[in-house]
């Protein structure tokens, strides 16, 4: 549902949709999810414009996925590797 919500643009429903699923995969012990459920948190962040949080998100995601030998783990780098990208480059116009 937290993926709907983002892509109709309704945000706050998609962050708090993104969360409860992450409170039960956490809850369940439920890796996999537990990984995606951040990776998407990261993205939501990322579309909002919150680099630093996206960067946070997406960390801790790959240290999941990673753990747990995911298949997620490519893309994952992928993502954080763009939105380390825009993170550096908004940090840097503001040091300016």
């Amino acid at each position: 549902l937290g993926v709907l919500a983002q892509d109709l643009k309704d945000y706050d429903e998609a962050r708090k949709s993104l969360r409860e699923g992450l409170a039960l995969y956490r809850e369940l012990g439920d890796q996999e999810n537990i990984g995606n459920a951040l990776g998407q948190l990261g993205l939501l962040a990322e579309v909002e414009g919150h680099y630093d949080e996206a960067e946070r998100f997406l960390k801790q995601a790959l240290e999941v996925f990673e753990k747990n030998k995911s298949m997620a783990v490519e893309k994952c780098k992928q993502d954080l590797k763009r939105v380390s990208k825009l993170a550096s480059q908004v940090n840097n116009r503001v040091a300016r």
